[in-house]
C-alpha cells in the first residue's frame, strides 16, 4: 500500500466531500440522536407508516392541513402551470375528509385521498422509493370519478428530488377503450401533467417544522417525524455529489488503487482506532499523574497505568489496562467491591460499556471501552478528550462517594 497515493486521493476528493457534507448538513441540521419512531418499531422503513402519520396529521391537525394546502398551491404542476388553487376548494373550516388506502383491490388503493364531497386530491406516497405500477394514477383517477369526485390535484411524494411520475405508464384499459378518461375527447397525457405536482421530502419537512412551531402539544411528535424524514432523505439529497466522488475515484488507476487500499483499512477501523486511541490516551494519562506498573492482577506480561486516590477511605487507585482497554476501580478491601461497582455504574460515557469482571479477579469492578458506535465527526483527538473526561469523572465520583459514606458512618 502506498500511503502517498491515499494522501493524494484524499486531497483530490476534499472539495467534493466538502460540497457533499455542506449539502447534507443543510438538510440534516441537528436531528436528535434519539428518535421515537426508530425506537418503537421498524415500520418506519415502510410506506404504510408514513401514510398513516400523514393521514393522522391531515385529519387531526387543522394547522398542518392549512400549511399543507398552502404549500401545494405554491408548487408548479409537471407542465409548468400553477394548477388549480386548492384553497378555493378546501376551506379548513368546512368538512374535509381524509382517507388512507381508499379504493378497491382491482382498481388499486389510493395512498391518501383528501376530499370535500365534490373535489379530491390524490396523494401517491413514494417515500420509500417503491416502483411505479402501470396505470396506477389513472386507475386512482377513475376511482375518484366513480365516487362522483372531481380530481383537482395529484400529489406525487417521492424519496428523490430527481424522481417524477412516469406519466407514459398511466394509460389504463378504460382510457384505451373510450379515450375519454382525462382528456375531454381523447386520452391526453398532457392533461395529467396539468394537475400533477411533486412534493419532495425537504418541502414536507419544512411544513412539519412550521407546524411544530405553531402547535406546542404536537411539537415532539411532529419534530421527531420531521427528523426521521431528514435521515431517510439524506442519501437521495447527496446523490449528485456521491456520483461526482465516484467519478473522481474511477478517473485514474492510482486513485482507484488508493481507494481500495483505504477501503480495506477502513473495514477493520474499530480495531485500528482502538490501538490509535490507546497510544494517545496512555500518553495523556501519564501527563495527568498516571504511572506505569506491572500487571500483577491479570497478566504479569502486560502493563497497567495507575493513579493513587490519596485521602480516600474506600478506594486505593484507578487502574487502566491498555491491553483490554479497561478502566477499573480498586477498593481497599475486597468487602468494598460493591462500593466500586456502585461508583462505576454511575459513570456514563458513549465509549464505555459495563462488563462483569474476568473470572478469578472478582476483587475489581471495571468497565471496558467500546468503539462500535462512533460518530462520523469523531476525530482521534475528540475521542481521547472524551475518554479523559471519563477518567476525571471517575476520580470525582470516587471522592464524592467516600465523603458521602463517611458522613453516613
Amino acid at each position: 500500500m502506498d500511503k502517498s497515493q491515499i494522501a493524494v486521493l484524499l486531497q483530490e476528493l476534499a472539495p467534493l466531500i466538502e460540497q457533499r457534507q455542506a449539502k447534507l448538513g443543510l438538510y440534516l441540521e441537528k436531528p436528535e440522536s434519539f428518535n421515537i419512531f426508530e425506537v418503537i418499531s421498524d415500520q418506519y422503513k415502510k410506506e404504510n407508516l408514513h401514510s398513516a402519520i400523514l393521514e393522522f396529521l391531515l385529519k387531526n391537525e387543522p394547522s398542518f392541513l392549512k400549511l399543507f394546502l398552502k404549500h401545494l398551491d405554491n408548487l408548479k404542476c409537471l407542465d409548468g402551470s400553477a394548477g388549480n388553487r386548492l384553497k378555493t376548494y378546501f376551506d379548513t373550516g368546512s368538512n374535509i375528509f381524509v382517507q388512507r388506502e381508499a379504493g378497491r383491490r382491482e382498481a388499486g388503493r389510493v395512498d391518501i385521498l383528501i376530499h370535500n364531497g365534490k373535489q379530491a386530491i390524490i396523494i401517491e406516497n413514494k417515500i420509500k422509493d417503491a416502483h411505479d405500477m402501470n396505470t396506477q394514477l389513472c386507475r386512482y383517477y377513475h376511482y375518484a370519478q366513480q365516487r362522483g369526485l372531481e380530481v383537482v390535484a395529484i400529489i406525487y411524494l417521492p424519496l428523490s428530488n430527481h424522481k417524477e411520475p412516469p406519466i407514459e405508464l398511466y394509460q389504463c384499459d378504460i382510457c384505451k377503450a373510450n379515450k375519454t378518461c382525462i382528456g375531454r375527447n381523447r386520452f391526453d397525457f398532457a392533461s395529467l401533467r396539468k394537475f400533477t405536482k411533486i412534493l419532495n421530502i425537504q418541502s414536507l419537512v419544512e411544513i412539519l417544522i412550521q407546524c411544530a412551531s405553531e402547535q406546542e402539544d404536537m411539537n415532539m411528535f411532529v419534530r421527531h417525524y420531521a427528523n426521521l424524514l431528514r435521515k431517510i432523505g439524506a442519501k437521495s439529497m447527496t446523490e449528485t455529489e456521491n456520483i461526482a466522488v465516484i467519478k473522481e475515484i474511477f478517473s485514474k488507476k492510482d486513485s482507484l488503487q488508493a481507494a481500495y487500499a483505504l477501503a480495506e483499512i477502513w473495514h477493520d477501523k474499530e480495531n485500528y482506532i482502538r490501538h490509535a486511541v490507546n497510544e494517545v490516551l496512555c500518553n495523556s494519562l501519564r501527563k495527568e499523574g498516571y504511572s506505569d506498573a506491572d500487571d500483577i492482577f491479570w497478566d504479569k506480561r502486560n502493563k497497567l497505568l495507575v493513579k493513587p486516590l490519596t485521602g480516600n477511605d474506600y478506594f486505593q487507585r484507578i487502574i487502566y489496562k491498555p491491553q483490554w482497554f479497561t478502566l477499573a476501580l480498586e477498593p481497599k478491601d475486597s468487602s468494598m467491591k460493591q462500593d466500586a461497582d456502585i461508583v462505576l455504574s454511575s459513570l456514563n460515557c458513549r465509549y464505555l460499556t459495563h462488563l462483569t469482571p474476568p473470572e478469578g479477579n472478582a476483587f475489581f469492578s471495571h468497565r471496558n471501552f467500546y468503539f462500535k458506535e462512533l460518530n462520523p465527526q469523531d476525530t482521534l483527538e475528540e475521542i481521547v478528550n472524551q475518554c479523559m473526561v471519563c477518567f476525571g469523572k471517575l476520580q470525582k465520583l470516587a471522592t464524592t462517594y467516600c465523603k458521602k459514606q463517611s458522613s453516613i458512618n
